[in-house]
């Protein structure tokens, strides 16, 4: 399988859009990536020409980055992909740390974070009905 990871354009929103399931349905999640494509946040992976997963990056969590997006279209889910992004992500930061999050019921991310040596940081409550967000950083440098 032939992945590449590169910064997305905002010719690259309608694509992003059709691989997430929630994107297609909620328009706060379309304005989301429509914000972050304008702000140069946005990466995406390619299985050959097509977009396979994207991921938000923002600039300023604390003074450090974060990730608050990492989505895989479900077609490719448990093909490496996810992990191929994360590590490219975290290959480019010229930070300390980075830090993102997840659902506690998000099993899949959990796991992926765990392999990548993150380290369970925090929790959040509150944020979605008894699912809590648990906080993750990984030290670079």
């Amino acid at each position: 399988m032939d992945l590449v990871v590169r910064y997305a354009e905002i010719k690259d929103y309608d694509s992003i859009i059709k691989i997430d399931h929630i994107a297609v349905k909620e328009e706060s999640r379309k304005n989301l990536i429509k914000d972050a494509l304008l702000k140069d946040e946005v990466s995406v992976v390619l299985c050959g020409s097509s977009i396979t997963g994207y991921s938000i990056t923002l600039p300023n969590f604390f003074g450090f980055p974060f990730i608050e997006m990492l989505y895989i279209d479900e077609k490719y889910r448990g093909k490496g992909l996810g992990n191929f992004l994360l590590q490219a992500i975290t290959k480019n930061v010229q930070y300390e740390k980075i830090f993102t999050s997840t659902n506690q019921s998000n099993a899949q991310m959990k796991k992926l974070l765990l392999k990548q040596n993150w380290i369970r940081s925090g929790i959040i409550e509150n944020l979605d009905n008894n699912d809590p967000e648990l906080v993750y950083c990984k030290f670079l440098k």
